[in-house]
């Protein structure tokens, strides 16, 4: 009687005796004394898969690594790299694990920070009415977040209080902008703290 090798299925031996006979009796009378049934081969190739695409996981949702990386590390094409990743829904999970509150809000910081910078080192030191809506946009998201006075009502009064002096007296809004710039930018910084 021949057993199967691998034995991964309870009543395995019966099924081996099936299929080795069948393929015994087709290909090689001579042989086998030991087989490999067609059911444990799949189970262990489906095995395999499923242990590749999990360790695909692990390196997808935890490094920083290409795709093309990862399919080299675990042994699989890119293609199957790029079906797991958007069949499995890998990027909107990994997504939702590595936005959070903290991070959208330095991020809107910096994006404030950037653009008063890029208004500092011109001419005319205040905002156009694009920048101030800009500001003002990403103000109210850092707001929304945050539960607390912040940037956004700085811009805010700034912005109003810049419009207003320029209307009466031009060349004193340009001083003004000057240290209005600075005072956002100081509590940006401290809001990132």
């Amino acid at each position: 009687m021949l057993r199967c090798k691998k034995d991964l299925y309870s009543g395995c031996e019966a099924l081996t005796i099936v299929y080795t006979t069948i393929v015994a009796n087709t290909i090689n009378k001579s042989k086998p004394a030991y087989s490999f049934c067609h059911f444990c081969n799949m189970a262990k190739h489906k095995r395999s898969h499923e242990e590749k695409r999990n360790q695909a996981y692990d390196l997808y949702m935890n490094t920083d690594k290409t795709q093309r990386e990862i399919a080299k590390i675990v042994g699989v094409g890119e293609d199957t790299i790029s079906d797991w990743i958007r069949n499995k829904k890998w990027r909107e999970e990994k997504a939702a694990y590595s936005v959070t509150k903290e991070k959208v809000i330095a991020n809107n910081l910096v994006q404030i920070l950037n653009l008063q910078e890029a208004i500092n080192k011109r001419d005319e030191k205040w905002a156009t009415p694009a920048e101030m809506q800009t500001m003002n946009m990403y103000s109210k998201v850092i707001e929304s977040l945050s539960g607390r006075v912040s940037l956004p009502n700085y811009i805010t009064v700034v912005s109003e209080f810049l419009k207003f002096i320029h209307k009466a007296n031009p060349d004193m809004a340009k001083k003004v902008a000057d240290c209005t710039s600075e005072f956002i930018q100081t509590k940006a910084r401290e809001l990132t703290r």
